[in-house]
């Protein structure tokens, strides 16, 4: 199980990523059971989706089959809590900070980049295996680029019986990319009131649209100072822009 304070540090994380994507949540669910269901695994195989919109699982195969839980156990509190315990922190970084490259890229698409990760789960029985976790991106919209990952996790003990977490990124058209705080290139600045008040309708799934007619001003000038801002403070689309201002106290 996950530490009070792993967990909190998860639900904190997880708050700050929330949005509501373009596409409805009906649409992305059907999408995920689809694919799931056509997934093929060998015997030793699990495999989930994660919808990082709203932090859930929405859909996984082969936890009952090959690790032995009870599907209505899944998600992703309960994922955490089976990392071997000397594994937590470093999985729980290189995780989020994964996550943080992905919503940086401007343009991306389902399974443009690769994330592969080696430690430590605890079967329903209790014994530990080393898997193998090769996760991508999912589904994503215009708006805020990733919405979901897919992973799959191989059980790689008799060839792989060594304790250390061991993992390989890699960007778009396959090239490697080094984990890095993208926050560190930003300098804090305070937003301006109007500033605020975008953003802060932003994180609260309000529509251009509804933003306009919130601050009474037009669909254009919305888009633009959103424009502005994202030039301004270096930053390359509204999901960040919202996740760094919330990073940062600023709404």
């Amino acid at each position: 199980m996950l530490s009070d304070a792993n967990r909190r540090r998860l639900h904190k994380y997880l708050s700050k990523v929330a949005f509501v994507p373009l596409h409805s949540r009906g649409e992305l669910l059907r999408e995920s059971m689809v694919f799931m269901e056509d997934l093929k695994l060998f015997p030793n195989q699990f495999a989930y989706i994660i919808d990082i919109s709203n932090g859930t699982i929405p859909t996984h195969k082969g936890f009952d089959t090959f690790l032995g839980y009870a599907d209505e156990k899944i998600d992703l509190e309960f994922l955490f809590g089976l990392f071997h315990p000397e594994d937590v922190e470093d999985l729980m970084n290189l995780i989020t900070q994964a996550y943080d490259y992905g919503f940086s890229l401007e343009q991306p698409s389902p399974f443009c980049v690769q994330f592969m990760v080696t430690y430590r789960i605890r079967k329903a029985d209790g014994s530990y295996i080393k898997v193998m976790r090769q996760s991508t991106l999912f589904q994503v919209d215009r708006e805020h680029g990733m919405i979901s990952t897919v992973s799959m996790c191989s059980d790689i003990t008799h060839i792989d019986g060594d304790k250390r977490i061991k993992f390989s990124m890699h960007g778009e058209e396959g090239k490697p990319f080094e984990v890095s705080d993208l926050r560190s290139k930003k300098t804090l600045q305070k937003f301006t009131r109007r500033e605020a008040q975008l953003v802060s309708l932003i994180s609260n799934g309000y529509s251009t649209k509804q933003i306009a007619a919130e601050l009474g001003t037009s669909v254009q000038t919305v888009e633009t100072q959103r424009k502005n801002m994202l030039r301004k403070y270096n930053l390359a689309n509204t999901f960040q822009l919202v996740f760094w201002a919330k990073e940062n106290n600023l709404i």
